[in-house]
């Protein structure tokens, strides 16, 4: 309800600055930070200082430090944790690449490699029949929802 009225606010003030009627849009401003600042999570009464949350420390944290903080949701830990075994299961034999793989691509979603940069270059090799393309279509498979 709050960002409604926020937003109706703000259009009916900048229509009494289109009509020039100036009075009208400084009341309005003064609305619209009332809002603003209710929104924002300042307390309405006491103290004017902000609500700090974890967020935004973790964000600043982030700024000062240089490595950025990205929560994954219960669903993609979930996911990255059982990958693993999910892709040992149907690749016999080949553990050290399976735990490379997966190495690679948790760093990748927790945000612990350079932006600029793929989350991983791999190159399959191998004789055949290894694993290498059912490596392949089940890491699509349980990381991205499709074989394709």
């Amino acid at each position: 309800p709050k960002v409604d009225e926020y937003l109706q606010v703000m259009e009916t003030k900048d229509a009494a600055v289109r009509d020039e009627l100036y009075e009208e849009a400084q009341l309005l401003r003064r609305r619209q930070q009332d809002y603003k600042s209710q929104l924002a999570g300042l307390p309405t009464e006491g103290s004017s200082l902000p609500v700090v949350h974890s967020a935004d420390i973790e964000a600043v944290v982030a700024a000062w430090s240089g490595v950025p903080v990205e929560r994954l949701s219960e669903d993609e830990m979930t996911k990255l944790l059982r990958l693993g075994p999910v892709l040992k299961e149907h690749v016999i034999g080949q553990d050290d690449a399976v735990d490379s793989v997966v190495a690679s691509l948790c760093r990748a979603r927790v945000g612990l490699k350079d932006p600029n940069r793929p989350a991983a270059a791999m190159l399959l090799v191998g004789p055949t029949g290894v694993g290498k393309t059912e490596l392949t279509k089940v890491l699509a498979q349980q990381y991205f929802g499709t074989q394709d």
